[in-house]
Formats: structure tokens, C-alpha cells, sequence
């Protein structure tokens, strides 16, 4: 865990006192989730020319530093959640979805961030 996922269940949290409807919560949670995805650390990688130098396959490195992040994604969404679970007193098939669902847009918004960088990129990086 890191600060962000901290700072974003203690947002969710306050959130989830405040308004007391899961719909509202769970949007801004994905709010949020866009500048978590799109601010990782595998975005600041594609900026530095470091990551090309190793000998592999670009499709296989950006791969690579993909998976890397996904355990984290699924650790916040279950961090950010399980807080609202208990405030709202959700049930567990709807804790369950909700984790799902925060996890397939962490997916979403880490393809469409990766699509964004190597289609409109300024530099030429060289082809998948």
C-alpha cells in the first residue's frame, strides 16, 4: 500500500459519511481512479528512453511493467471498498462488485492511458 491508496479510502470514507449513496461514492471512486492509473509508474517509464535499452521486445517490456501494476490495482480497489462496505453495510455480493468493477476500470484506464501515450506521443519509440 501507498499513500494514494490511503488518501483515496480516507476520501471514499468521508464520502460514504456524507452522502450515503453508493452510486455517487463508487463514481467518484472512479474519478479518482483515473489519476491514480494515468499517474503510475509505468507512464513515467514510457517518458524515459531507459526502458528501450533493455533487450526485449517493446510489447513484452510494456507488458511486463503492466502486470507489475495489476496486484497493486486489485490491493487499492480491495482498500478503497472494504471501508465502504462497512459504513454503507453492504452485503458481499455487492463488495465483491464493487471490487471488480474498481478493478476492470483500473484495466480500462491502463489500456487507454497505454493507447494514448504510444498513439500521440511526440517521440518516435518505435512500433509494438
Amino acid at each position: 500500500m501507498d499513500t494514494v491508496t490511503v488518501v483515496y479510502a480516507v476520501i471514499c470514507a468521508v464520502s460514504a459519511f456524507i452522502f450515503d449513496y453508493i452510486w455517487l461514492i463508487f463514481a467518484l471512486n472512479i474519478y479518482l481512479t483515473m489519476f491514480s492509473v494515468s499517474a503510475g509508474r509505468w507512464v513515467r517509464e514510457l517518458k524515459l528512453h531507459y526502458i528501450y535499452l533493455i533487450p526485449e521486445k517493446n510489447s513484452k517490456k510494456l507488458f511486463n511493467m503492466i502486470k507489475e501494476q495489476m496486484p497493486m490495482h486489485l490491493v487499492q480497489s480491495v482498500v478503497i471498498i472494504v471501508p465502504l462496505t462497512i459504513i454503507l453495510k453492504l452485503g458481499i455480493i455487492e463488495t465483491v462488485s464493487l471490487i471488480l468493477a474498481r478493478f476492470s476500470f483500473c484495466l480500462l484506464f491502463t489500456g487507454t492511458t497505454l493507447l494514448m501515450k504510444r498513439i500521440f506521443s511526440s517521440t518516435d519509440k518505435g512500433a509494438f
